[in-house]
């Protein structure tokens, strides 16, 4: 008991006994255990500061020492004990955790205050980036277990729709990350996917119309089309690269039947124009909708012959630009000749040939990552064919937030376009935008 109480910190009240020679005498080895123990609590304050794996790395450096006497032998074992709790305590809850063993506790947080949630994000992703030669924890863990009981409550289907959205908006208002947040609270499906709509530019409108519908269909007001849980199409198959798609698709799923049910709210619905509707309102859960020009923007659109999730606020012109801008021209071949004439004849007949090289500052531009400078698409070690973005070989796959990762189809099969380290290339839409012409 007292090596136990000392390895996790604490006071044994018998810890007195260390005192009497005899029961050293009468118990040598347990007393050499406790005794390592004991001496070791008073290193545990900094040791409970070092990341596992640096724990870890310690354990094995005092183990490859010679092991002479039973108070080392014990030292060993105490520093084994701790590093275990030590690791499962920031597995488990790593805001917690960091609040236990840091004198600059995780910040305080105030869902109504943005900042404080951004304050919060702040302090957990420094903790998630390598120091002392490793993270403490995973990137994306903002709350702690009280306080995702807690949002779950505050969240839960007897809170009006209209203070479930006003909450969900003021946590969406710290950006892109708050997608983790919703993804920590996992509550009902429909609050969940509109925060994370929100958290990546959707409107706070779109969110209380969602929740006022599940409202609706909670209390079977509104009787759903058939088949409104099976997404169109297009929805499958621009999320079929996913890697799990079946959590996300139950997610707009939801979102979907709550907006159709808002909308259809009212109406004698004939079935093609339910279907319709149930369509727009898959759409709508994506982020789809039309800017201040009528242009529709996010949601579901054709690229590069593919169906593709846009990011939110994006047109499908506006992608696709940015993809063609990425690269630059090089030359051009054409048998017609160069005149005005020929160039058009050889456009038309597609005999004149582009030659295209990747623009290698967009490119590091937009996929650069914490260590990594960015890389043009390659793979095997090669830049890639650059008409294959312009052929209809390369298709876009969401990867979270405004990334992609991106798959070139050939005969035989396809595979994932790689950066200068031969991993999976990502790019960040948003970026790659801003760097268009």
């Amino acid at each position: 008991l007292i090596a136990d109480a000392a390895t996790n910190g604490l006071t044994a009240a018998n810890e007195s006994l260390l005192l009497d020679p005899a029961v050293q005498a009468l118990l040598p080895a347990e007393y050499a255990k406790a005794q390592a123990a004991v001496s070791w609590r008073q290193e545990q304050p900094q040791w409970n500061k070092l990341p596992p794996t640096q724990q870890a790395q310690a354990i094995a450096t005092e183990r490859g020492q010679a092991m002479e006497t039973p108070e080392q032998v014990g030292r060993v074992g105490a520093m084994e004990e701790s590093a275990k709790a030590n690791a499962k305590a920031w597995e488990d809850d790593p805001v917690k955790r960091a609040g236990e063993v840091f004198t600059a506790t995780p910040p305080e947080l105030n869902m109504t205050n943005p900042s404080t949630i951004t304050s919060r994000m702040d302090y957990m992703d420094a903790l998630s980036t390598p120091e002392f030669g490793a993270p403490y924890a995973d990137k994306g863990v903002y709350l702690s277990g009280a306080e995702v009981e807690g949002l779950k409550t505050m969240f839960g289907k007897d809170v009006p729709p209209e203070a479930r959205a006003a909450l969900a908006a003021s946590i969406a208002s710290a950006g892109p990350r708050a997608t983790a947040v919703f993804g920590q609270i996992d509550a009902d499906p429909v609050t969940m996917m509109a925060g994370k709509v929100m958290a990546a530019g959707g409107s706070q409108t779109l969110a209380l119309e969602a929740l006022r519908g599940q409202a609706l269909l909670d209390e079977n007001l509104i009787a759903l089309p058939e088949n409104a849980a099976k997404p169109p199409v297009n929805v499958s198959s621009a999320l079929a690269g996913l890697p799990d798609p079946s959590g996300p698709l139950s997610e707009v799923s939801a979102m979907a039947q709550a907006i159709y049910a808002a909308r259809a709210s009212g109406q004698q619905m004939e079935p093609e124009a339910a279907k319709a509707l149930m369509a727009e309102a898959y759409q709508a859960a994506l982020g789809q909708s039309k800017n201040n020009k009528g242009e529709v923007t996010g949601g579901v659109q054709p690229i590069n012959g593919y169906d593709t999730l846009l990011p939110v606020g994006v047109t499908a012109d506006q992608m696709a630009s940015a993809i063609s801008g990425s690269f630059t021209v090089t030359g051009t071949l054409n048998p017609f000749g160069q005149s005005p004439i020929a160039q058009t004849v050889g456009g038309l007949t597609g005999i004149a040939k582009v030659y295209r090289a990747a623009d290698t500052a967009k490119w590091a531009a937009a996929t650069a990552r914490d260590g990594y400078p960015g890389s043009v698409p390659m793979w095997n070690g090669k830049p890639i064919a650059p008409e294959y973005f312009f052929d209809g070989s390369v298709q876009f796959i969401p990867a979270g937030g405004n990334k992609y990762r991106m798959t070139i189809g050939r005969a035989g099969g396809s595979f994932d376009v790689q950066d200068g380290q031969g991993n999976v290339l990502f790019v960040d839409m948003s970026k790659m935008i801003g760097a268009a012409p």
